[in-house]
């Protein structure tokens, strides 16, 4: 244990106002330190330490934004941890550190009934969006706008990156109705108990924003995760529940520009200690390009 966790504990037992007596790590976490607590008198919490300086860097008010979301996703009909602590800054801490609760569940990649699952993920994200009048005020804005000239040599089809980030510049952003969103929906952020959705964690990047965002953010994972059907059979539950009949594509290109990078793409982590071992480098480079060519095609669709 380093002396900042060291500093950390210090801190949530006087929030908590009583002895952390066990701590162990939480899997899954790629860009924070996550540590389960039990106190003196049972109660199990979640300590999570921010020790990206990247993303502190980049992003400076993160933390204090975590509180506020928290606090604001009690309001949903979907379990989600229970706001207890912040220390946004580090200052007693040591880094920057939130206090919450601990929810039940386990993510589950492996579904055995993969239909049922997928509507319940759509359907939990319908819920995350029907959240009557929201009062967080932080907006949602996009990443890598600085790519201009984008190399992709590790795609079977580089040219079609280029295309993607030239659409985007040249085309008008989609009118949409702002609502509370997740910003990071995906597989890996939803807690299943008895094959029912338990609870929906990690919201630090929550906002107010297109509902769009979030459905092409999970189609995107979903893509890399089992491929193009599943990714499309995810939006179809999500409109059928949502009572909606369009969705525009636009968003499947603006969430692929938001994850791109030079390097060849990996396996994400946390999809490997859930238990999704299948995959390699190969298939998700496979199946990025092929969600961008489809997504370019309905896109050619629309314009003709």
């Amino acid at each position: 244990m380093g002396e900042s966790t060291r500093q950390s504990l210090k801190w949530a037992e006087k929030e908590l106002g009583e002895r952390i007596i066990q701590m162990a790590p939480l899997k899954g976490g790629t860009s924070s330190l996550l540590h389960h607590l039990t106190t003196t008198s049972g109660r199990a919490v979640v300590l999570r330490e921010y020790n990206n300086q990247e993303w502190l860097t980049e992003d400076p008010t993160v933390v204090y934004r975590e509180a506020l979301n928290l606090k604001e996703a009690r309001h949903l009909t979907i379990p989600t941890p229970i706001f207890i602590a912040v220390d946004d800054k580090g200052e007693t801490a040591g880094r920057p550190s939130i206090l919450m609760s601990k929810v039940g569940g386990k993510v589950d990649l492996n579904p055995k009934d993969r239909t049922d699952w997928l509507r319940q993920l759509a359907q939990t994200l319908v819920t995350i969006h029907s959240l009557n009048k929201p009062t967080i005020t932080h907006q949602y804005f996009s990443y890598n706008n600085d790519i201009t000239k984008p190399k992709a040599n590790w795609s079977s089809v580089p040219k079609n990156w280029q295309r993607l980030i030239t659409y985007l510049k040249e085309t008008t952003i989609p009118d949409y109705e702002p609502t509370f969103i997740h910003r990071d929906f995906h597989p890996t952020n939803v807690l299943w108990e008895n094959n029912q959705v338990s609870a929906v964690v990690d919201w630090p990047n929550a906002c107010i924003g297109p509902r769009e965002m979030d459905i092409a953010h999970c189609r995107v994972n979903l893509a890399q995760m089992y491929g193009q059907s599943v990714a499309d059979a995810f939006l179809t539950y999500y409109l059928d529940q949502a009572e909606l009949t369009t969705y525009d594509h636009y968003w499947d290109l603006e969430a692929l520009k938001n994850i791109f990078q030079e390097e060849t793409p990996e396996v994400y982590k946390g999809w490997e200690v859930f238990g999704l071992n299948q995959l390699t480098s190969t298939t998700i480079v496979k199946r990025l390009d092929t969600f961008l060519i489809e997504a370019l095609k309905q896109e050619t669709f629309k314009a003709n």
